[in-house]
């Protein structure tokens, strides 16, 4: 990426952000201005992300998700915001925070020891994030769809057309909020460089949102700790500079909970306040389909109003949910006639799914089986929650039942009603197809989907903030968050990486002092200085983070690192579906995922090689990938996608580019005598890769045209004359009587 490209790409992007910011905060001092300063932070992040979301869907509904177009549409949306705020006419506050109660104060020590896990949890996140600036996006669901989706939005410049990643999967169906952000990122910076601070991001707003929630109970600080608490954990700190998107869900959800806890216990919160929860909710179901169970448990607490207002509020936040995360199901509906077709009910129909449908297990199906439960379940656990484990699903049990017993004693209901919307969403999540995902009784995918449960728990925790015991005593209730915060926090970071986000820590919170106490005069010329220091690191980090991606000694890495190098490819991919970094550097490859479309609501494996030829040469490829993987190799569908096209690519005279080692597959290039002869857009490489520790000794892409210009084929070495046929070995004239009698 050139030099000029990357600094304007920087520019934009900072014009993206502050235009949206801008929105955000013009419609917070309009409609907000009462509100405790977490809680207007939080309206002003939901605000610039709907405006973000909402410019985004818009032009790529159109075809003009371009950088040109995301830039002027955002400073148009600005603009017009700037042109229709008033200055000196604010609508009274309705539903405002009523003062902390006489004699209750939030102890220093817990004030302090929220701001000491603040501290800690940036550490680790930014730990995690160097690591993902030193090494590049690693996690097999951001390189399965997350960043291929993102991928296709910027090169297409179209959000609405349904992209199939994989076959017989699901994922292309899946509400894409957070890809959009990505893809804005992607077209016009260019790369996927700021999709690493993004989650960064997300998870202060889920701070603050825990804040806010605390306030409400008179502690503060517990809610943030329960919520740095939640973050902190070993799986869950690993989508620190990862493009998964469960902290925005988790960050929105605890957003839509904060709004809606505004105000008296008696009113309850202003309209306003309802139709900005039904628009975080809304964020979030846009996000993440797990969510949908804990935003619907959300009506509840919509439901403790007055009568009078009570259907009006419903209609309110359920209508601004929809206009705030409908596109996605929207699209759907309009494709297939469902607006979840990843998941079958009802008369509504549905694709087959075959790969997803194969692994689906719900843990209800296992809650019984103790054997399931002694080696999957109890082991998963423990390696996502830590050592101490059993002390998170503890304390959420003891937040449900306090939370009950100040419902019987007519305390604020919305607090209880918070705790059935906790339990509804964990409900939920037991009867998610994917809790257990995995082969029959063997549920490998359960440790890593337990993250399905964050905002059930999360709302579990916090429901019992509010029972009287911890509401006049807030020490007791930091002293829990503390404890669930400490025994969180029992896993280790790299050292060397913990420096240098204790460092950029130490910066941040310096930065936020200065802006705390600068006079008002001084913050414009300081906030313009850190902005100019913060395009010229990311300018100079962005070309060392695209120099080093995907270089480590992983398996398939030196795979994505040639394809990463290449330039102005067409490249297919079959079997394992990590089809993202095929993209190249510059997202200017071209990436197809082979497999029969004809079914129209899902990609369907191909068959038989002259379907999976006539694939190769209606999308004009040069180059074909073929990754395996063990378990998807020794399935029948990895007969379809990684043994049949290798031998269909050997048979259509595939030459070996670079041996692998240790009788690994090999990355071969397809050459041909007489090329007129074949099919006029034969495959020209290809490229099979095994699923091992090894590392591989692969050339750039580039290396490929060399190839082209061999003559002959190896047809000893094929195992039948009808891939030879196919292949063209009888057109080009190659085949031998002694090889025919083989065959």
């Amino acid at each position: 990426m050139g030099a000029g490209r990357a600094l304007l790409g920087l520019v934009g992007l900072v014009t993206i952000a502050g235009a949206h910011a801008w929105v955000g905060a013009v419609v917070q001092r309009r409609w907000y201005p009462a509100l405790p300063a977490p809680t207007r932070q939080l309206i002003v992040a939901v605000v610039a992300l709907t405006s973000a979301t909402t410019v985004g869907a818009l032009l790529g509904t159109l075809g003009w998700f371009r950088p040109l177009a995301l830039v002027g549409g955002s400073v148009a949306v600005a603009v017009a915001a700037a042109l229709g705020r008033s200055r000196d006419d604010h609508d009274v506050e309705a539903g405002a925070d009523e003062p902390a109660p006489h004699g209750v104060r939030t102890p220093m020590w817990s004030k302090a020891a929220a701001a000491v896990a603040a501290g800690v949890l940036a550490v680790r996140w930014l730990a995690e994030t160097v690591q993902t600036a030193e090494r590049g996006f690693s996690h097999a669901d951001e390189l399965h769809y997350h960043l291929t989706h993102a991928a296709f939005f910027a090169q297409s410049g179209r959000t609405w057309p349904i992209r199939f990643t994989s076959v017989g999967d699901g994922a292309a169906y899946h509400p894409a909020h957070s890809e959009l952000l990505h893809g804005i990122g992607l077209s016009v910076l260019g790369s996927d460089f700021a999709s690493i601070a993004v989650n960064l991001g997300f998870a202060a707003m889920a701070l603050a949102a825990g804040w806010a929630i605390g306030a409400r109970a008179r502690c503060a600080p517990a809610g943030l700790l329960l919520v740095g608490a939640l973050l902190s954990l070993p799986l869950v700190t690993s989508e620190a500079g990862s493009t998964l998107n469960d902290t925005m869900a988790i960050a929105l959800t605890a957003t839509s909970v904060a709004l809606l806890l505004t105000g008296p216990a008696g009113r309850g919160a202003a309209p306003h306040h309802v139709a900005m929860a039904g628009v975080a909710a809304g964020l979030a179901v846009g996000t993440k389909l797990t969510v949908v169970v804990a935003v619907g448990a959300l009506v509840l607490v919509v439901l403790a109003r007055p009568a009078s207002r009570r259907l009006r509020d419903v209609a309110t936040f359920v209508g601004a949910a929809s206009l705030a995360g409908g596109y996605w199901y929207l699209r759907n509906l309009v494709a297939t006639g469902n607006p979840v077709p990843a998941l079958s009910f009802g008369p509504l129909p549905g694709p087959d799914l075959e790969l997803q449908r194969a692994v689906e297990f719900p843990i209800v199906d296992y809650l019984v089986d103790a054997a399931i439960w002694r080696e999957w379940f109890v082991p998963g656990l423990e390696r996502f929650f830590g050592p101490l484990w059993v002390l998170v699903p503890a304390i959420a049990a003891v937040g449900v039942v306090l939370a009950a017993s100040q419902g019987v004693r007519r305390w604020d209901v919305r607090w209880t009603l918070l705790a059935v919307m906790g339990v509804l969403s964990l409900v939920g999540y037991a009867m998610t197809p994917t809790s257990a995902a995995g082969r029959p009784d063997e549920p490998v995918l359960f440790t890593f989907n337990l993250r399905y449960a964050l905002p059930g728990l999360l709302l579990c925790c916090l429901a019992g903030l509010a029972h009287p015991v911890l509401r006049r005593h807030p020490g007791r209730a930091a002293a829990v968050g503390v404890a669930a915060f400490a025994a969180s926090n029992l896993h280790g970071i790299d050292p060397r990486r913990g420096a240098i986000a204790a460092a950029a820590t130490a910066l941040l919170a310096v930065a936020v002092l200065v802006a705390v106490r600068a006079p008002r005069r001084a913050l414009l010329p300081a906030g313009a200085l850190g902005l100019v220091l913060a395009v010229g690191a990311g300018f100079v980090l962005q070309d060392r983070y695209l120099e080093r991606r995907w270089t480590a000694e992983l398996p398939r890495w030196r795979t994505y690192a040639a394809g990463d190098q290449a330039s102005g490819v067409r490249v297919g991919v079959t079997g394992f579906p990590q089809s993202y970094p095929f993209f190249g550097a510059g997202l200017d490859n071209t990436v197809v995922t082979l497999g029969d479309a004809s079914p129209g609501d899902e990609l369907a494996p191909l068959t038989t090689c002259s379907a999976w030829w006539d694939a190769v040469r209606r999308n004009d490829l040069d180059v074909v990938v073929v990754l395996s993987e063990r378990a998807l190799a020794a399935s029948d569908l990895g007969r379809h996608l990684i043994h049949e096209p290798v031998q269909w690519l050997r048979a259509g005279g595939a030459a070996p580019v670079v041996a692998a080692r240790d009788a690994l597959e090999r990355w071969c290039c397809v050459t041909t005598a007489t090329r007129e002869r074949v099919a006029p857009q034969a495959l020209r490489a290809c490229v099979s890769v095994q699923h091992a520790t090894t590392a591989f000794g692969i050339p750039t892409f580039e290396a490929h045209h060399e190839w082209r210009q061999r003559v002959g084929r190896r047809l000893r070495s094929l195992p039948c004359s009808d891939w030879i046929r196919c292949g063209g070995a009888r057109q080009v004239g190659l085949v031998d009587i002694e090889l025919q009698r083989r065959c």
